[in-house]
């Protein structure tokens, strides 16, 4: 399942067209690792080493690739066969494999000065409940509250520390009579239950035409009648088009973000909205909560704090 082999791209220019053609497979593909059921994360650093991370912590390992330029043509390819351009013009792309199963980061040089940066996260979305996540029974029953009595809620912590997978075990108890509009800048969640409409964001081409930004997306689902919007992560300018939609009546939204607190939330939606606190935090259609996580193995929910 995981092997995917080595491509070497030939070297043209931008305007004809890439011949991808096969090479002899890696001694040990850095995707075969995820055969280990209890393997989490595979981090590239350039050609120096390769760490793989479980819940038993970190290990460090020699990298399965001679030079950068055989590690920038396996991400490369890689990132072709999940229809997403990565090239020293783009620089930084991301994406899905496997059906969601897997998600990828990569950061080219010469940005990434020692050659390329790369992260591959296993999804665990279809099997992890709220039972999975390390939190005191009374806050748990709190959080499921939240959801059936159709709280705004959003999840905040730092990178690696679960806040999407806390958002796909949330979203397996809202009720199966509400039509869930989900929308992503890369679709990382599968289709947890049948009533869930996705959305992914579209990145522009290099003419930058073509684009279909988060805010957009947001925009547009207002007009499609949902019963409760899921944004998978604000980052900038749909965090507006967030607040204008648990502003006009629309209960239970849900979030993630990379914030430490409830007072962070607060502060980075109100810079990333152009706005001021009082021009919208107490002037919503239904209260807001904020999950706060922290890394750990289990993911770990530290507290649940009102906006």
């Amino acid at each position: 399942m995981w092997n995917i082999f080595k491509q070497i791209i030939s070297n043209r220019s931008d305007s004809a067209p890439l011949v991808v053609e096969s090479a002899p497979v890696l001694e040990r593909c850095p995707l075969t690792f995820f055969e280990d059921s209890n393997l989490n994360e595979i981090l590239l650093d350039g050609c120096r080493a390769m760490w793989l991370v479980s819940a038993g912590g970190r290990t460090r390992l020699t990298s399965p690739f001679a030079d950068t330029g055989a590690l920038s043509s396996w991400i490369i390819a890689l990132a072709r066969s999940a229809n997403v351009r990565l090239d020293p013009i783009v620089g930084a792309a991301g994406g899905v494999l496997h059906d969601g199963a897997l998600r990828w980061h990569c950061l080219l040089a010469p940005m990434a000065v020692d050659g390329p940066i790369v992260s591959i996260r296993r999804h665990r979305f279809n099997d992890l409940t709220l039972d999975d996540f390390k939190m005191p029974k009374a806050l748990l029953g709190r959080l499921i509250n939240a959801v059936e009595q159709r709280d705004h809620i959003v999840i905040a912590g730092p990178t690696g520390s679960g806040k999407t997978s806390l958002l796909a075990a949330l979203l397996k108890h809202v009720p199966a009579d509400e039509r869930v509009f989900l929308m992503e800048s890369v679709p990382e969640i599968g289709a947890l239950t049948g009533n869930i409409v996705r959305l992914s964001a579209r990145q522009a081409n290099i003419e930058q035409l073509g684009g279909f930004a988060l805010d957009r997306l947001l925009t547009e689902s207002l007009r499609l009648l949902p019963d409760r919007l899921i944004v998978g992560e604000v980052r900038s300018t749909e965090a507006a088009v967030l607040i204008d939609a648990m502003r006009a009546g629309h209960s239970g939204v849900m979030s993630t973000m990379h914030a430490a607190s409830a007072r962070e939330v607060l502060d980075r939606l109100t810079s990333m909205a152009s706005l001021s606190a009082s021009d919208w935090a107490k002037d919503l259609s239904a209260p807001v909560l904020v999950v706060s996580m922290v890394r750990g193995s289990p993911p770990q929910v530290s507290r649940l704090e009102p906006l």
